[in-house]
């Protein structure tokens, strides 16, 4: 007996005419629960006579091949297709703003970073919260950064801060004693000016940062600060006293100012000792 399997794979691999014996019998392949158009014919023997007689030779085409494969159980499947990634993605989680009324000093920088409230943010390299000690007893405020502050990520960067601090050492106060910040936190890089909105966005950050150092004074750096009105200064200072004097950046241009600023910082000595 000759299983038809055996048959069918000589043929597929074109080994050429097979040779049975008189009255070889041929098994019929088993079923093995495959669909019936996989299976290749049986061979048919009932044909077969007293002299020898060669089997049905195959084409060897590729339809062939696979029969065989399949029938004696070598078939390859496909692995299954992975599933295309959805389309719908789960929004990543955005982190709620601080309420500024509850800021600290540790929580102002990250506070800052999340800020969107102006257009500044898309300037700006990085907002500057401001630096210096907290037990300080003088607060020195700037309009805005500065593009080389922006640069430095400091405010009072460059030849400005050098000045400025020459001028606090002129009148016996240590910088390192002082706080310093400005009112707007992020650099207008791109308009160089800050507008109203801009501004008025970014004065609860101010605000909440005098309300944690409680100054005894306040120094004022530029023209802006002078165009404010009186009351309106008050009531952004928390009723401090405080002095307005040219920005350092500004003297730098305009020396004839610097006598100006000096008669102005002089005031800021009995505001300090009272």
């Amino acid at each position: 007996m000759l299983s038809s399997r055996y048959l069918h794979l000589h043929e597929a691999l074109g080994l050429g005419p097979m040779w049975l014996q008189q009255g070889a019998q041929v098994l019929p392949p088993p079923n093995n629960n495959r669909p019936a158009d996989n299976h290749p014919p049986a061979a048919d023997t009932s044909s077969a006579a007293a002299a020898p007689t060669p089997a049905h030779h195959s084409n060897k085409s590729a339809h062939a091949r696979q029969a065989v494969m399949a029938a004696v159980g070598g078939e390859t499947k496909a692995p299954p297709a992975t599933p295309a990634p959805s389309a719908k993605t789960a929004p990543s989680a955005v982190a709620a703003p601080i309420p500024i009324d509850t800021l600290s000093p540790a929580t102002l920088p990250t506070a800052l970073a999340q800020c969107q409230r102006c257009d500044l943010h898309r300037q700006r390299r990085q907002p500057l919260p401001g630096h210096g000690s907290l037990q300080a007893k003088l607060l020195v405020i700037s309009p805005n950064p500065a593009p080389e502050d922006d640069m430095a990520a400091q405010l009072f960067s460059g030849e400005a801060g050098v000045l400025l601090h020459n001028m606090l050492a002129a009148i016996h106060i240590d910088p390192a004693a002082v706080y310093f910040t400005s009112q707007v936190k992020c650099t207008p890089n791109a308009t160089l000016q800050v507008n109203p909105t801009e501004t008025a966005a970014c004065t609860p950050f101010l605000q909440q940062q005098i309300a944690w150092l409680q100054p005894q004074a306040v120094l004022l750096l530029g023209q802006s600060f002078q165009q404010m009105a009186p009351d309106t200064l008050a009531e952004l200072l928390q009723q401090r006293p405080y002095v307005i004097v040219p920005h350092p950046a500004r003297l730098l241009r305009q020396h004839q100012l610097k006598a100006e600023a000096w008669q102005a910082l002089q005031k800021l000595v009995p505001m300090l000792s009272a």
